[in-house]
């Protein structure tokens, strides 16, 4: 179930958590690379790639159009940056790790650390230990809050479990948590839930 397409209401609520565990994630505050043509992306080690503003252009391994323009102004030559679908590990080619290597106007240009290959639609863009002017929470987050808080009512109230996993894993590193990180941690304690 996908929090932007369909929020249930109470009776499908009462139907999911009576017949079975939900679970719900939210994006949470990521900057993302549009790749529209959903062409795969070889980026190869000590290349260099263009993260841009500019939707207009074409995902390519030269290029990556990104949905934040302000990421220019956030960093500075040196930092490393993260892209793809899951968080950089350094053991794996589906992400890449870059390094600011100059900044041009609102494009930033990076070194490739290692060689990826990029599939899909949305990369994920993780700028590591540098503050990005967004918001943690939109209103949007904030109804699925609500909509979270009632899902774990209802199945506490049908006797069905609400787990709540890897709830402060990226907090470890980042200086600021996820959307859903912080959604979880409002939730559990809102609802007296010991995390660890």
């Amino acid at each position: 179930m996908a929090a932007s397409n369909h929020v249930p209401t109470g009776k499908e609520l009462r139907l999911y958590c009576w017949s079975m565990q939900v679970m719900l994630d939210t994006v949470g505050s990521e900057l993302q690379v549009v790749n529209n043509t959903e062409k795969t992306l070889q980026l190869q080690e000590d290349g260099k790639v263009v993260l841009t503003p500019d939707h207009g252009q074409e995902a390519s391994s030269e290029i990556l159009p990104i949905n934040f323009s302000g990421l220019s102004k956030a960093v500075k030559k040196g930092d490393t940056i993260f892209v793809g679908q899951y968080l950089f590990t350094g053991s794996e080619t589906t992400s890449v790790w870059l390094e600011v290597d100059e900044v041009r106007e609102e494009d930033v240009v990076c070194v490739i650390k290692n060689t990826a290959t990029l599939t899909g639609s949305l990369f994920t863009l993780h700028a590591s230990q540098v503050h990005i002017d967004l918001p943690t929470l939109s209103d949007k987050d904030k109804e699925v809050f609500l909509f979270q808080k009632a899902a774990v009512y209802k199945c506490n109230m049908a006797g069905k479990p609400a787990v709540v996993t890897r709830v402060v894993d990226s907090m470890t590193g980042n200086l600021r948590p996820t959307r859903t990180e912080a959604t979880d941690v409002a939730n559990a304690v809102l609802d007296g839930k010991l995390l660890s």
